[in-house]
């Protein structure tokens, strides 16, 4: 498996606050559901890197009911093709293709949706359409 570039400058992964963990796995709804991604820690504004080689296939809505949260979808090439990888809570997004530590877009600011929470972008992993644990692409960078 390749190594995948850090989305954030100095990235480091959200730990627990007033609204749950940010590790892979973690329980969701009182254990009815599983956290799919990894939440790393950005400042609102921060500027947030292509993590692979890829294409910018489509802009990615987390929250169906809420079009104002957006993010991005990029599909691996090159080595890094069968990988897909969603990045949530991203503003200003760019399209095409994108190498290695392409600056993409920029951290939402999630206080206005979720007051008190730990500002982050949410990245998940996909390879062949089967979920995988980002960390496992990311180990360099924690």
């Amino acid at each position: 498996m390749p190594i995948a570039r850090a989305v954030v400058r100095n990235q480091r992964s959200r730990t627990h606050d007033q609204f749950g963990s940010g590790q892979f796995g973690s329980s969701r709804d009182h254990g009815s559901r599983f956290h799919q991604g990894l939440d790393v820690v950005a400042s609102p504004r921060e500027m947030i890197f292509s993590p692979i080689r890829g294409k910018v296939v489509r802009e990615a809505l987390p929250y169906k009911n809420d079009l104002s949260v957006r993010g991005v979808v990029i599909r691996g090439i090159g080595e890094w093709t069968g990988y897909e990888i969603k990045i949530f809570y991203a503003d200003g997004l760019i399209s095409g293709e994108v190498a290695p530590g392409q600056h993409i877009a920029f951290a939402e600011d999630l206080s206005r949706k979720y007051p008190g929470i730990t500002n982050h972008v949410h990245i998940e992993v996909r390879c062949k359409g089967r979920v995988v644990p980002p960390q496992d692409l990311f180990a360099q960078c924690f």
